[in-house]
């Protein structure tokens, strides 16, 4: 075999390497979690004209069918884990078990979003008061609150210490989303105390890792919120561009390294994820996260993608369907419609999802085998060619 071969085959099977590496880098697994999660939020998703939550076990507009359904659009878009927001009003309905073992057996993962909540209100949810414990009012003066969720806690965590599906909790930091809660309440002592708490409960009957999430209040303040929790696994931080059809890379980049640099001092070893993020197109006020029309929104999300994947980082899409009606936090974020159909940012998702590593490697292989097939062959012909391979005698 001639050097010049030798010289090409190795060539080839660099190429080829690198095409396998590069690959690894864009499909990787962190230790904890998957790196495509999806965010699922049925209970938001059903609710009528004066936002009342209705339970998926009524026969209001959605129920758990429509769920079931949800979890196998998630699955075909290419999403091997789903986030479940928020974990506590599926345990009110009762249904935390049920929704757990119908998850493992789509062989889907999931991360549990825990959000504070006023756990001394029954949650009825037809006949509104679900309202009433959705915000963090008392938190963190409350000490009957505070029981009360650590009793909640608890009974989350043994119930799902039992499922392999569960990967993982994302502990928010309680936040009523207003300057004035921030600043009064996260320097309390027992601000800090009731996280630990939280994060102890959940460790005592569930080895799985906790992750503090920030809705974005660094928004507010970046000194004031206690990082050095002990035990948790890693941060969570929820980005939502507050400038139209743009991706706000500075602003995502200066949060990344923000928690970058918390990870290196209280968690070396912990793991950093985006835990909420994504887009819609019905204008309505606070005006985040805002694209003019879905063909931008599927742009911008295939722009976030890619962002993810150039920085390593887990994140989860907010949200697979849409929050109906005109409160707080509603519009079209959802990649699919209210008929399960997928809109161009689902199909856009889920080609980026699934495909885009064999979009990288497949090609590259192709290219290394065939640049060392062509070379190989011209060698062989040389070889044979009959000017080449006996002396023409003159005459």
């Amino acid at each position: 075999m001639s050097r010049k071969l030798v010289v090409v085959l190795l060539v080839s099977v660099l190429m080829i390497t690198l095409s396998v590496l590069f690959g690894f880098r864009i499909t990787y697994a962190l230790p904890y979690i998957d790196q495509d999660i999806v965010v699922l939020a049925p209970y938001h998703w059903n609710v009528n004209e004066n936002g009342t939550m209705f339970s998926l076990k009524s026969d209001h507009e959605k129920n758990y069918t429509d769920f079931l359904t949800l979890l196998d659009k998630a699955k075909d878009i290419g999403f091997n884990s789903v986030a479940l927001h928020d974990v506590s009003l599926f345990y009110d309905d009762g249904i935390l078990n049920q929704t757990l073992e119908d998850i493992e057996s789509s062989n889907l993962n999931v991360i549990l979003y825990i959000v504070w909540r006023d756990k001394t209100v029954n949650c009825t949810f037809e006949t509104g008061n679900t309202s009433e414990s959705y915000w963090s009012v008392d938190f963190p003066l409350n000490v009957t609150q505070h029981e009360a969720f650590v009793d909640y806690l608890r009974n989350v965590s043994v119930t799902a210490s039992s499922f392999q599906c569960v990967k993982g909790y994302a502990l928010f930091y309680p936040f009523d989303r207003t300057d004035a809660y921030v600043k009064d309440n996260v320097d309390n002592p027992n601000y800090k105390g009731f996280l630990q708490n939280y994060t102890d409960v959940i460790k005592m009957y569930d080895s799985k890792p906790v992750f503090l999430v920030s809705d974005m209040i660094e928004s507010i303040t970046t000194t004031a919120l206690p990082y050095d929790i002990s035990g948790i696994d890693g941060y969570g931080f929820t980005f939502y561009s507050n400038i139209t059809d743009d991706v706000n890379e500075p602003l995502l980049d200066w949060y990344r390294s923000f928690y970058e640099c918390k990870l290196a001092e209280y968690v070396p070893d912990g793991e950093l994820f985006i835990a909420e993020w994504g887009w819609k197109t019905n204008p309505f006020t606070p005006a985040y996260a805002s694209a003019t029309s879905n063909v931008t929104k599927a742009a911008l999300i295939a722009d976030m993608i890619n962002y993810t994947r150039r920085h390593g980082l887990s994140h989860a899409y907010f949200c697979l369907h849409d929050i109906p009606h005109a409160n707080y936090s509603r519009g079209d974020w959802g990649l699919i419609d209210d008929q399960f159909e997928y809109r161009c940012s689902g199909l856009v998702m889920k080609l980026v999802i699934p495909e885009l590593p064999s979009l990288i490697i497949l090609p590259l292989f192709m290219i290394a085998t065939l640049l060392a097939v062509i070379v190989y062959n011209r060698k062989i012909l040389k070889d044979v060619h009959p000017c080449k391979s006996r002396r023409v005698k003159r005459r």
